[in-house]
């Protein structure tokens, strides 16, 4: 569906368009169940970023702008703390933007139905850009919209799969490399999802102009209990012959303006 060249998205064969579609079709479908137990991998994900942004969660500063992309059921309002920042939830599926409407009703909180890669946000005008889970858009396209409507001196988190538990476990399936699938009321059900090395997102984060980028693999914490770990998880545990608690799952990305 789309092309891979050393490593790195270039997107050729798709539009930004046929992706965008894609991703809205998919998260439009599976809004329902999304956050059910039937997705046992996404809880796992949840799982991990939880933890993760409990030991590194992003300092939110009074009277600045802050966006969520890929929102969904949104992990920026319950991180701020302060009623004087405004916030913006954007995800390209209306119906999961739904999920953060009992939100919309403050007024330092607004959300917008919106693509990734055509961001209606001001230039320079966002002090931090968060997606929690932003494999969907995972692109130079979608980073270079980060870096225009960040303030200097922004911070941009992006947590996405990592690229070794995720190109493992799709070959082991028979999958193509740049989608992930959901089965949804025993419909399956295709979504965008790129991955990237860690040294691939490094460097394109840098060319695009990023002054600083740090990357960091993330693993399941041993209080996941063990008899929950998904068939998503084991199997590329066992392919790579590593322990499901020493198996990289997740990938963090810290970049500055």
């Amino acid at each position: 569906m789309f092309a891979l060249v050393y490593g790195r998205k270039m997107i050729k064969e798709a539009s930004l368009g046929k992706i965008e579609a894609l991703a809205r079709s998919a998260y439009e479908r599976l809004s329902d169940t999304y956050y059910s137990a039937i997705h046992p991998t996404s809880r796992v994900f949840d799982f991990i970023i939880s933890r993760y942004l409990r030991e590194h969660g992003p300092l939110i500063k009074a009277r600045k702008f802050y966006l969520e992309v890929g929102c969904g059921k949104t992990k920026l309002v319950k991180m701020c703390k302060s009623h004087k920042s405004n916030l913006i939830l954007v995800d390209i599926s209306r119906r999961m933007l739904l999920h953060s409407n009992r939100y919309f009703s403050q007024p330092f909180v607004q959300g917008l139905t919106a693509s990734a890669f055509r961001l209606p946000i001001a230039t320079s005008s966002i002090a931090g850009v968060y997606s929690f889970l932003g494999d969907a858009f995972s692109t130079a396209e979608y980073f270079k919209e980060v870096f225009r409507v960040m303030e200097h001196g922004g911070v941009f988190l992006h947590i996405v799969p990592n690229y070794f538990w995720a190109t493992t476990l799709r070959k082991s399936l028979g999958n193509p490399i740049d989608v992930t699938t959901f089965i949804n009321k025993n419909q399956k059900i295709v979504a965008p999802s790129f991955v990237l090395s860690s040294s691939c997102l490094k460097a394109m984060l840098l060319e695009i102009g990023f002054s600083k980028a740090a990357v960091e693999d993330l693993v399941l914490s041993r209080d996941f209990p063990r008899e929950e770990l998904p068939e998503h998880i084991l199997i590329p545990s066992q392919e790579l012959k590593l322990d499901p608690y020493e198996l990289p799952i997740l990938t963090a990305v810290d970049a500055n303006k």
